[in-house]
């Protein structure tokens, strides 16, 4: 009769039920328990930790492995996967750490090839992926895709920056000589993650790269296939933000700020190309100090003035 009374009350309100006694504890978990037997992966991808915990205890063997091991149709995610995925830290630490849940694919991979560990990267779940980087040696979990390359040669730490994942990008520096993380690596167009991050405005994760330890010896002068440097990208997309942090950390990282691309354009001159007026008023307040070459002309004899003129900029030539 208890139970039946229960059946019809929200799944919330009977986990908190289940600290109200010993009695009605028996009788909410009951309930739950049925609720929940077939329901396993929607507990995981919901973030229904108590549920979770409470199935893990309760279902038998055969079922426990399904729930754990199943697989969507549609995308080949794993309940485990779909955890990280959402960022239910809880479920994911019950999940590592749970005696019964052995039998976790860690590694899994879903239609896309992509892994629970490289999914809490992408979508920046800062606490998950410091349980699987904690938990890698223990859970045999693979963190080689961090230094494997996609079909334009980025790796995952490239992606995570250039995301603007700043917590994310701040733990794996903090791991990276730990978990053999490359901070490096080039893509098939030649950026590096600074230059990524410096051309999306990403000005924390820029910040992060050019003061952390771990970074000591990145080059903030490096040119990509086109020539462009960060600084250069930062002028050419209007990143005012990171041109500004580029100029204010330039007597102790000595930046380039006079660089030419493969074309001949200066930063300046690119910026007042496209037209951002708020990045030349810039470099004009800092050329004195930062030594910015306002004279500087493009392989056809253009300066600053005479691109202005030629793309009626009229606030710029102002």
């Amino acid at each position: 009769v208890g139970e039946q009374i229960l059946e019809n009350i929200e799944t919330e309100v009977l986990i908190q039920l289940c600290l109200v006694s010993k009695t009605w504890k028996v009788l909410a978990e009951n309930v739950l328990f049925k609720r929940w037997r077939n329901r396993f992966f929607e507990a995981c991808e919901s973030g229904k930790t108590k549920i979770v915990q409470l199935l893990l205890e309760l279902l038998n063997d055969s079922e426990l492995y399904v729930g754990l091991n199943c697989t969507k149709n549609d995308t080949g995610d794993t309940a485990f996967k779909l955890a990280c995925y959402k960022g239910h830290k809880g479920v994911v630490k019950l999940l590592l750490n749970h005696s019964r849940s052995k039998s976790v694919n860690f590694n899994a991979r879903d239609n896309n090839g992509d892994t629970a560990f490289i999914n809490a990267c992408c979508v920046g779940h800062k606490e998950v992926v410091r349980l699987l980087l904690d938990h890698s040696d223990s859970k045999n979990i693979d963190l080689n895709d961090l230094n494997a390359k996609d079909n334009d040669g980025d790796t995952e730490f490239m992606l995570v920056g250039n995301a603007g994942h700043q917590d994310v990008v701040e733990l794996l520096l903090d791991y990276s000589f730990s978990k053999n993380i490359d901070l490096y690596t080039i893509n098939d167009n030649g950026d590096n993650v600074l230059m990524l991050a410096s051309a999306r405005e990403h000005k924390d994760v820029v910040k992060l790269l050019m003061d952390h330890p771990a970074c000591k010896s990145i080059n903030l002068n490096a040119r990509d296939n086109n020539g462009y440097t960060a600084f250069i990208k930062a002028c050419c997309f209007g990143q005012k933000e990171v041109v500004k942090l580029l100029l204010d950390h330039s007597d102790s990282k000595n930046i380039d700020f006079n660089a030419k691309d493969n074309s001949g354009i200066a930063g300046i001159l690119l910026a007042c190309l496209k037209g951002h007026q708020y990045i030349v008023e810039l470099l004009l307040d800092y050329s004195f100090s930062k030594n910015v070459d306002l004279n500087t002309i493009n392989d056809n004899g253009n300066n600053v003035l005479m691109i202005a003129s030629a793309r009626e900029n009229k606030d710029n030539v102002k």
